[in-house]
């Protein structure tokens, strides 16, 4: 266990930050799967591209982007760190562009499985540029603001932690579905090779944040 596990593993708000990330690290591997096959010319499974998108609008972009929004952005920033910090610059215009890269597959989306030639190539492109851009903002996140978290004063991670609970309950209340379960079905479809590595990945980040 290196210094930065030991670090963050005992404050809780991280834990709900660490379980988005594990979910979107699900979400990433199933859309570059799905993509790998778009592109190979495999057979394709009707409703799986909707259900990946709709993943990624309702799990990234109203979960885990409002939260980094409306939760721990505002209180590192009362807590004293800089607003125009290049980090929380950076996360900004990665949000930005992965909204718009999501909104771009949802308009794909009305027409599943009916693109053209042209179409196919540029969903796989716009898959992959989602995927390639979260993971470096996830990780940017792990590195860079985590620390910021854990130095917290007592009072201020203890409200986050609240918040983020509150947050998180409502949420999973809205929930018909687990998306983690519906991914990882969508995920051996495609990309069988590609759960193993998953799973570890989502055991280093569960270790990491004490999940």
């Amino acid at each position: 266990m290196d210094s930065h596990t030991r670090l963050i593993t005992p404050v809780p708000a991280l834990q709900s930050l660490g379980r988005d990330h594990q979910v979107l690290a699900l979400l990433a591997d199933a859309l570059d799967a799905y993509a790998g096959a778009l592109a190979s010319g495999a057979p394709l499974l009707p409703g799986d591209f909707t259900l990946l998108v709709q993943a990624w609008r309702s799990f990234g972009d109203q979960r885990h982007y409002e939260k980094e929004e409306q939760i721990v952005t505002p209180l590192l920033v009362r807590s004293g760190l800089d607003y125009d910090l290049p980090v929380l610059i950076e996360e900004r215009r990665a949000r930005q562009q992965l909204r718009y890269l999501i909104a771009v597959l949802e308009h794909a989306a009305h027409r599943e499985l009916q693109w053209s030639g042209f179409e196919r190539s540029g969903i796989n492109a716009c898959a992959r540029t989602l995927t390639e851009v979260h993971r470096r903002s996830s990780s940017e996140q792990e590195r860079e603001l985590f620390p910021e978290i854990v130095t917290l004063a007592p009072d201020m991670l203890g409200a986050l932690n609240q918040q983020l609970l509150r947050f998180d309950a409502a949420d999973d209340a809205r929930r018909q579905a687990d998306p983690a379960r519906d991914v990882r079905a969508l995920l051996a479809r495609y990309g069988v090779e590609r759960a193993g590595a998953t799973a570890a990945g989502e055991r280093r980040s569960a270790s990491a944040t004490g999940s």
